[in-house]
């Protein structure tokens, strides 16, 4: 063991340091030391991240070494979420977050990742958009709570939500210029 720590030393090479796989990282030390430890920095909902990779990246590819995974072992990930029966939404979802990690890990330069294989995986078509519908009942029954209110004009502001369908949002960054009074519209830009 002392030679062999010697011939490290005279070639250059710290005995002591930590071996390092060619494949690089598995996929779950590197997001559980360093994309995890990164993104609680600066992101307000990380939990999110932590759970989706707790859920589903780390169960499925958490073994596997980055420098391994390939484009066909991202589309298996895929496909064995959307089996189980996970909306097209979540599974990208996960395809996002594991491209961002994969994004980071070739930004840092990390040992055995060359590339970003999520990059050639398509996020799924979602057509789950819902748009919900207030009936008759439940616009009386909100009515009736909003007038019931302290707020004098909070029942002009659910009306107008109401009547134009908008956005909280864009009502609140609603100008007057938006409005062309001539043609009784609202142009939300």
């Amino acid at each position: 063991a002392a030679r062999s720590w010697l011939l490290q030393v005279k070639s250059g090479t710290d005995p002591q340091a930590p071996v390092v796989h060619i494949l690089g990282p598995t996929v779950a030390a590197f997001f559980t030391d360093q994309y995890l430890p990164y993104i609680k920095s600066y992101k307000r909902s990380w939990e999110t991240d932590d759970s989706m990779m707790r859920n589903h990246l780390l169960p499925k590819l958490g073994h596997k070494h980055m420098g391994a995974i390939s484009p066909p072992d991202v589309a298996v990930f895929v496909e064995q979420m959307r089996s189980e029966g996970y909306a097209p939404g979540t599974c990208n979802r996960a395809l996002v977050l594991l491209r961002y990690g994969f994004t980071l890990a070739v930004r840092w330069k990390v040992a055995g990742v060359e590339g970003n294989p999520v990059t050639e995986v398509k996020n799924l078509r979602d057509d789950s958009k819902i748009e919900r519908f207030l009936s008759n009942e439940q616009m009386v029954s909100l009515m009736a709570a909003v007038r019931g209110s302290e707020s004098e004009m909070l029942q002009h502001i659910v009306l107008f939500l109401l009547y134009t369908g908008a956005r909280k949002r864009e009502v609140l960054d609603a100008v007057w210029s938006d409005v062309d009074w001539e043609n009784k519209s609202w142009r939300i830009p």
